[in-house]
């Protein structure tokens, strides 16, 4: 499927899912029987592309296999590490998010096929709503990714310095304390091996989680243009010259985000789940931890900033969409819809179109606005306040 390709004004869509492809989550797919049944023969013009296309495919599956198989390692590693040592809560704490980040990765590859067909339609939504090119500052969010992908790589090289996989496995089994030096030897390279795979396991689900994040915002931002329009259609000196297609752009809107909830409302609440925890919990290691380094110090105070940042990112863009859409609805409901026509099918289009919610939501949970932002903050200082107090003397 070839996204966007006539405007240039969502090539970024293009650059988010074609590094998408890099963490195993094709969202440009192409049918496999069509690249099983290629032959290179009839096709000599396409043997570049059908080699770069295998090459790309093997990295896609290369990359979501390795997200599976190095979290249910970390999951066993960590399991053994809780009934090896005293401190069972940090590492059934390390399995909890282990198990939170490979829920929200399935869930955003179950929607991978949803998400570009989303993008097509609001291809077309723009297409056939706006004249011009709409006017959203796409640089703010490269630059956002860029930061990202910079601060996640030295949190992964901290990350990584500041573990000791040998001292653990010498936790969990004395008796290799005993053992001889190409024991040690060995076991100095499984940790190595353990460091590197962990590292860039979890690099990957940051990794996703920010260009989840920048996708979802980005998509918020053409819907605001969108309802930006509508309200400018109907301004409030002057009655809309023809009110009927104001009716009918605003129907398209509302379906698009009803269906945008519809499809990315789970994503998103364990995307926001995901970085609260992530907050609670590097907030309480830094806080309640008097014998921690200046490496793990630094280890949770970036991606302290990084789930803050998504976080902030998600509930903003969605917050403000949400009032936008809420004016747009008020403003639309004071026309005189009832006298615009006399097809008894547009009546009751128009109707459905007023009546039903088009909000975003936490998966039908709650209705994303600005007061959220406030909540989840006031609820991770309770909390954190509550169980340090109450866990100070252990």
């Amino acid at each position: 499927m070839n996204i966007c390709s006539d405007n240039s004004f969502l090539t970024i869509f293009k650059l988010i899912f074609r590094l998408f492809r890099f963490t195993g989550i094709e969202v440009l797919c192409r049918p496999k029987h069509v690249a099983r049944n290629m032959e290179l023969d009839d096709l000599p013009l396409s043997r570049g592309k059908w080699i770069k296309y295998r090459i790309l495919c093997f990295i896609q599956d290369g990359c979501k296999y390795y997200v599976y198989i190095g979290f249910c390692a970390k999951i066993l590693v960590g399991t053994a590490k809780m009934l090896y040592s005293v401190d069972k809560t940090r590492y059934l704490t390390d399995n909890f998010i282990s198990l939170l980040t490979i829920l929200f990765y399935v869930s955003v590859y179950r929607k991978r096929h949803a998400m570009s067909q989303m993008t097509e339609t609001l291809s077309q939504l723009l297409k056939r709503v706006l004249d011009g090119t709409p006017m959203v500052k796409t640089y703010a969010f490269i630059a956002y990714l860029i930061t990202v992908i910079f601060l996640l790589f030295i949190y992964s090289t901290q990350r990584y310095v500041s573990e000791n996989y040998v001292k653990d496995l010498l936790k969990i089994t004395p008796e290799l304390k005993k053992a001889n030096i190409s024991l040690n030897f060995t076991l100095y390279y499984c940790s190595l091996f353990l460091g590197l795979t962990f590292t860039f396991v979890s690099l990957i689900s940051c990794y996703v989680l920010a260009l989840f994040a920048l996708y979802y915002s980005l998509t918020c931002s053409y819907i605001r243009v969108l309802l930006k329009h509508v309200l400018e259609l109907v301004d409030e000196e002057c009655f809309p010259s023809n009110p009927d297609s104001v009716f009918y752009i605003y129907g398209y809107i509302t379906r698009y985000m009803r269906n945008m909830d519809e499809q990315l409302s789970l994503p998103v609440f364990v995307s926001v789940f995901f970085t609260m925890i992530g907050l609670f919990w590097g907030g309480y290691r830094i806080a309640f931890n008097p014998n921690m380094t200046r490496e793990q110090s630094l280890s949770l105070i970036i991606p302290l900033i990084f789930y803050l940042s998504v976080q902030l990112l998600i509930m903003v863009s969605a917050s403000i969409t949400n009032e936008l859409a809420n004016k747009a609805k008020s403003v639309m409901q004071c026309l005189p819809y009832r006298n615009l026509t006399q097809d008894l099918k547009k009546k009751y289009k128009f109707k459905k179109d007023l009546n039903q919610g088009n909000c975003l939501t936490l998966w039908n949970i709650y209705v994303m606005d600005r007061s959220l932002v406030i909540t989840s903050v006031g609820t991770l200082l309770t909390y954190g306040i509550l169980i340090g107090t109450l866990g100070k003397n252990t």
